[in-house]
């Protein structure tokens, strides 16, 4: 070979020699290029826990993407891979977690599709990244997402840790977002997440039904014997944790064993809970006897007293377009009672402030419920400070005795302050199968200056329509105090008058005034009833409009000073039934318990049964009373029932007047089982003598002197006196 040949090949074979080179070099430089780290590379070179952790080692504070190549590793120590180091998982790869083992990840990691990860028992995956979101269908162990096999696994699989506040004023949080993709996820476990800013959420553009999580629970129960599907904040109070939100999720359950609960919320602030539906899945949701309104709820048929959402405190809670079928859809509750004062300075004992209710649909399932007696769509704890309340947008109340009830008459007079400011507009009940009031608002009695913070006030009605379809009443209010009913419309209440019915619109309770009335239409045989010591005191007019107001478009009623003196006279009676459409308000009956007493000594009186009404209409009062005798005890003298010697109001009532003239009595008397004590004795009147405070009995008949009345002597064991009829006061 020619020698140019030979120097022709010599460098043809360092060129391809050098290419060889420069081209493994530039395969290891493209890795490092892109942060890449094959940890397989590090020594034992298995897909075990040691090679793991020998390739954190070997990575130290330089930042790389910790590549675990395909196949299985199994992993049987715990874990923390550091945040300067990312865990890629790719497709084909799948991580064996071993029993009660934690892998943490404190570098927002990379999943390939789900499916990677089998979890022992116990076994968790932890993301503690900052900023990271948690897309929870790549944790599932199982299922495809659909409503026939969904997505399992992922409830205890993840570790569910809140997000962590700042520290100091403007200071940067750390959140824990949690992410639904569109599927059907399966949870068994109850889910808590006790600290600050946490999120869950489904896909924004999916819909309420993209992401839907059918919850079957297992296991034990809470403390007070629910099984809560997610609990947000500290429920051993003085939480006061900050930042929740629930949305774009569907909550359901086919499961009718366990008394359940959707949404707890403990001692949170700054709560959105919002195109949110909680339903069951299957229309069984129902009881022997149940009327109508049965079907599809978060449901337990054991006590129907499954929760939708529970709020218990603090503020700035918000529901927003959401929609809640369930034994109980929503009850509201405030902070726990673990705050020492007053002074209070971490917190008010059972304190809710700055609530909105905005687009909402409660529905209460079945709408008569075998125990609760006061079941409802809203339904407010006992012992709730609740202020700045506001309901609003579209609200449509279905199912339940109530619409809202809100009995505060039990409240401890110790707590700080009573409730106040309420707003509840453009709200529909309906579905209300009961003949009760459909919103109940009752204070607590006996409120003075001395005690004024305890004065449940402020609560406003606007822009409500109730139509009862021949039965159910209006708005039953008792000791709250500055109430405004705004553009509200009782229609059609009870056209037929069907007196097992009383079509009530509205039914104001001793202590309920001032009470304003704006632009109220109460048409067709709707009745204004009064139980206290209200009166009209601005009417602003009558007009050719139907309703007891008479169509005035502004009606005020209020206690006056001198109602003891005269009473109102314009509240009044119906004589007539039915009454006439433009019927006045109606005074209430009154009850009070009627006994028996005599001028001598007493006692060992029982009773068979007693009851007693009363009511009146300016100086005129109305009364009904009637005692049974079970046994006449011991004693002398006259025999009397007790009036009152003062105005009672919801107690005894008043008595007649102190005048000689008092001759316009017209009570009657039914009576049996008494020994008259002569053949003369043809009658048996019941009688007030002037002066006197009490009904006494005066015998009548030839020969019987003026004022022989009714002796102990003359009872027996089973008499009966029954005494209606009606009198003048002049208290």
């Amino acid at each position: 070979m020619p020698l140019r040949s030979w120097i022709l090949a010599g460098l043809l074979l360092a060129a391809v020699a050098l290419l060889v080179a420069q081209t493994a070099q530039k395969h290891t430089l493209m890795q490092e290029d892109v942060g890449l780290y094959n940890t397989a590379l590090s020594a034992p070179h298995t897909l075990t826990s040691a090679t793991l952790t020998q390739a954190i080692t070997d990575m130290g504070s330089s930042q790389r993407t910790l590549w675990l190549t395909n196949g299985t590793w199994a992993l049987t120590t715990n874990h923390t891979i550091p945040a300067n180091l990312q865990l890629s998982v790719p497709y084909g790869t799948k991580v064996s977690l071993a029993a009660g083992i934690t892998l943490t990840l404190a570098g927002c990691p990379q999943f390939g599709p789900p499916g990677w990860l089998i979890a022992g028992a116990g076994a968790k995956v932890n993301v503690t990244a900052t900023g990271c979101p948690i897309d929870v269908y790549k944790f599932i162990t199982g299922g495809s997402g659909t409503i026939t096999d969904p997505w399992t696994g992922w409830d205890s699989a993840l570790t569910w840790a809140s997000g962590a506040a700042g520290g100091t004023v403007f200071a940067t949080a750390t959140a824990r977002d949690y992410r639904f993709k569109c599927g059907v996820y399966k949870q068994t476990a109850m889910i808590t997440l006790p600290g600050h800013f946490n999120t869950v959420r489904g896909e924004t553009h999916g819909g309420w039904a993209c992401a839907t999580i059918t919850y079957e629970p297992i296991g034990s129960a809470d403390a007070d014997g629910y099984y809560t599907a997610w609990t947000f904040g500290n429920t051993l109070g003085q939480g006061g944790v900050w930042y929740h939100r629930f949305e774009n999720l569907w909550l359901t359950s086919a499961d009718l064993t366990k008394k359940k609960r959707g949404l707890y919320f403990a001692d949170a602030r700054d709560v959105t809970i919002r195109n949110v539906w909680i339903t069951g899945n299957a229309n069984n949701c129902s009881y022997s006897g149940s009327p109508a309104l049965t079907g599809i709820a978060w449901c337990d048929s054991v006590a129907f007293d499954s929760v939708g959402v529970f709020i218990r405190g603090r503020e700035f809670i918000k529901i927003e377009d959401s929609h809640i079928f369930a034994n109980h859809p929503l009850y509201i509750a405030g902070t726990p009672a673990v705050y020492a004062g007053p002074p209070y300075t971490n917190g008010i004992p059972h304190n809710l402030d700055v609530t909105s209710l905005h687009n909402i649909e409660l529905v209460q399932i079945p709408s008569t419920h075998p125990t609760n007696l006061h079941n409802a769509a809203i339904e407010m704890d006992p012992n709730i400070f609740l202020t700045n309340f506001d309901i609003s947008g579209t609200c449509s109340l279905i199912g339940g005795r109530h619409s809202i009830y809100m009995d505060q008459s039990t409240r401890s007079s110790t707590y700080y302050e009573a409730s106040h400011t309420l707003s509840v507009a453009n709200c529909r009940p309906e579905g209300n199968e009961t003949n009760d009031y459909r919103f109940v608002f009752k204070g607590l009695a006996g409120i003075t200056v001395n005690n004024w913070q305890g004065l449940f006030h402020g609560v406003t009605f606007r822009n409500i329509p109730i139509g009862g379809g021949g039965s159910g009443q209006g708005f039953y209010l008792q000791d709250v105090a500055y109430v405004t009913f705004d553009t509200v419309h009782y229609e059609n209440s009870n056209p037929g008058y069907h007196p097992e019915n009383a079509n009530v619109a509205v039914h104001l309770g001793p202590g309920a005034y001032p009470v304003t009335f704006l632009s109220t239409f109460l048409p067709n045989a709707s009745f204004m009833e009064v139980a206290g010591k209200q009166c009209m005191t601005f009417n602003s007019g009558k007009n050719s409009r139907l309703g007891p107001m008479g169509g005035a478009a502004l009606v005020v009623f209020d206690v006056i000073d001198d109602y003891s003196a005269g009473g109102c006279p314009q509240v009044t009676t119906p004589t007539g039934s039915p009454p006439t459409e433009s019927g006045p308000v109606v005074a209430a009956a009154i009850p009070f318990t009627p006994h028996i007493q005599y001028s001598g000594s007493v006692s060992g009186v029982t009773y068979t049964d007693r009851s007693g009404y009363w009511t009146r209409a300016g100086k005129l009062v109305q009364v009904y009373m009637r005692v049974n005798l079970s046994n006449k005890g011991t004693g002398s003298g006259l025999v009397s029932i007790e009036l009152s010697a003062t105005p009672g109001m919801g107690d005894l009532p008043p008595p007649p007047t102190d005048s000689a003239a008092n001759f316009n009595q017209g009570l009657q008397l039914h009576y049996a089982n008494i020994t008259l004590p002569s053949a003369a004795v043809t009658a048996l009147v019941p009688y007030v003598p002037p002066g006197q405070k009490n009904v006494l009995f005066r015998y009548q008949g030839t020969g019987i002197p003026d004022g022989t009345y009714l002796n102990a002597a003359d009872l027996t064991n089973t008499t009966l006196l029954e005494v209606s009829g009606s009198y003048i006061t002049e208290n």
